[in-house]
């Protein structure tokens, strides 16, 4: 009888310990920022991306901040990460002497807050993209992260050239990686 007791208290206090951690443990708050994406045409992205780059996306950094306020004394903190794109073709701009570019992915997570930015989805590590990068490395807008799954990108946000598009002007769902590659590669070129 008495071991009996023994258990039954055991476990009436590893409940209670059990009911009290769970007490304590507070959800994260999740942030979410929208923001004013500029459009642009095939042209115009390839004009104003500092870096286009064909790659495969490596492991996340720890979230960052930085100010993007034009008051110091009211600092606008943006959140984000460092994720290393191992260049698989690489139409314009400079990789680092390690072979990769750096994309900042805007969000991230702190030990109390998710930060995501509504309508930009998040890159998977081992995962392959066509990127259009400002000059710190984000993309220029949602529409210019472009997945690619088998050898075919998914340019479903209609981002191709006109020579792609049918002769309604509809832009296809997907092009091969090379299709895709070799427009932008003729776009750089017009420009330069």
């Amino acid at each position: 009888m008495k071991i009996r007791r023994g258990w039954i208290l055991s476990l009436c206090a590893v409940l209670l310990v059990t009911v009290l951690a769970g007490c304590s443990a507070k959800e994260k708050e999740t942030v979410i920022g929208s923001g004013m994406w500029p459009e642009y045409t095939f042209q115009s992205a390839v004009d104003t991306a500092v870096t286009i780059v064909y790659g495969t996306a490596g492991e996340k950094s720890e979230t960052k901040s930085r100010d993007i306020s034009m008051n110091p004394e009211k600092p606008i903190l943006l959140y984000y990460r460092d994720v290393p794109m191992e260049v698989k073709e690489l139409p314009k701009g400079e990789k680092g002497s390690d072979g990769t570019v750096i994309y900042q992915e805007q969000g991230g997570e702190t030990d109390t807050q998710i930060f995501i930015t509504e309508g930009l989805e998040e890159v998977e590590p081992g995962k392959e993209y066509i990127l259009f990068l400002n000059e710190i490395g984000a993309v220029l807008s949602p529409a210019l992260l472009l997945p690619v799954e088998n050898g075919e990108v998914k340019t479903s946000g209609g981002l191709v050239p006109d020579s792609a598009k049918d002769s309604n002007g509809k832009a296809p769902d997907t092009m091969t990686v090379e299709a895709y590659l070799e427009a932008v590669e003729a776009a750089v070129r017009s420009s330069s």
